[in-house]
């Protein structure tokens, strides 16, 4: 990181553009790189301004916040992807506003397309661009899945899932266009690519019945290159979460497609949307919304060495020192950036303390 930025004054936000037709949101996970050092500052930082100086200096940090937006947008009927250079007049659904001191870099996100009316994914974006908001390279594909999650493998390398294929992942280069493909690597929300090892983080979700309910689940899987299974862990089995973790908010229960049919309901009770691996010492942190907990994991044992939130163990206490249930609702995008010092996104969505929202986050 250039020596001269500060990085208690950067702030890029991505607000909103007031259109009237069309609907978007980002996908859960995004990437930025600055003069080829990745770091993923993951769309917000909470409480800031609890962290000294040093650890500020340590994280680099970026501020993004990604609202739902309304645009107007010419999409091609086929069923296909298009990957482009900036010379395609794409533009970025929102308004970008970029101020104090921010570094020269690039934001990697992915973002999908709704329909204004069902409000049903049709399609989905990747954009690359400056920190100044210029567009150096989208594709666009007409799955409602892709780009989920994108990050920066090395330096013009990108790697996604999705498109051709919805259930691959693949490294872009977007300066050669060529791609490597993993056909048998997927999974939902977070992949994480371990670059000593060539193998693949990610989560699978799974139909658990507990109590007579039908709940959705997740593992967490390590993939070779070719998709052949390593190690896993159970947030079920392993992570010991139950009933008792629902959200009591109704709309945690989830339609799951494979039960659909089945004329089945299914609670949504982890919704794990965060993976972080360090490598050196084989640590695992696993964010799982609907429960705001987050768990550290030994991973050469398999060991859950703690969990984090509503229901882990330690006594949570706001800044006036008073005991609550939880410091966060519904959060994101994990990210240790010192020892024992967290980044997050708190939505603060279905907060205990408030009344039930009606909709998802």
């Amino acid at each position: 990181m250039n020596s001269e930025t500060n990085p208690s004054t950067v702030d890029t936000t991505i607000r909103s553009a007031k259109h009237s037709r069309g609907r978007y949101a980002l996908s859960d996970s995004c990437s930025s790189i600055n003069n080829h050092e990745r770091f993923y500052p993951k769309y917000y930082v909470r409480r800031m301004s609890q962290l000294s100086k040093q650890e500020k200096m340590r994280t680099g940090f970026l501020l993004i916040s990604f609202i739902l937006v309304g645009v107007i947008l010419q999409t091609s009927a086929a069923n296909a992807s298009s990957p482009t250079a900036a010379n395609d007049a794409f533009a970025v659904p929102v308004k970008i506003d970029t101020y104090g001191k921010a570094w020269n870099g690039y934001l990697a996100y992915g973002l999908w397309q709704y329909d204004p009316t069902t409000l049903s994914p049709v399609a989905s974006h990747v954009v690359v661009m400056t920190t100044d908001s210029q567009v150096l390279y989208h594709r666009t594909s007409m799955s409602s899945t892709s780009y989920w999650p994108v990050k920066y493998i090395a330096p013009d390398t990108l790697m996604y899932m999705g498109e051709p294929d919805s259930l691959a992942t693949h490294f872009w280069n977007m300066k050669t266009n060529k791609s490597t493909d993993f056909p048998n690597i997927h999974g939902h929300h977070d992949m994480i690519y371990n670059p000593i090892t060539h193998t693949f983080l990610t989560f699978q979700d799974y139909i658990r019945a507990i109590d007579g309910h039908q709940v959705l689940m997740d593992h967490i899987y390590e993939f070779n290159s070719t998709g052949g299974t390593l190690w896993s862990w159970d947030t079920y089995a392993d992570g010991h979460f139950g009933l008792n973790a629902e959200c009591p908010c109704n709309d945690t229960t989830a339609t799951y497609s494979t039960a659909t049919s089945a004329g089945q309901m299914l609670i949504d009770l982890t919704h794990s949307n965060s993976l972080q691996w360090i490598f050196d010492k084989n640590i695992i942190y696993i964010n799982m919304r609907a429960t705001n907990t987050f768990c550290k994991i030994d991973k050469t044992t398999s060991r859950t060495v703690w969990c984090l939130g509503e229901h882990g163990n330690f006594a949570l206490y706001d800044q006036n020192g008073k005991k609550v249930p939880s410091l966060w609702y519904h959060s994101h995008n994990l990210n240790e950036i010192s020892p024992n010092v967290f980044l997050m996104f708190d939505n603060d969505y279905h907060n205990s303390t408030k009344p039930c929202q009606i909709g998802n986050a």
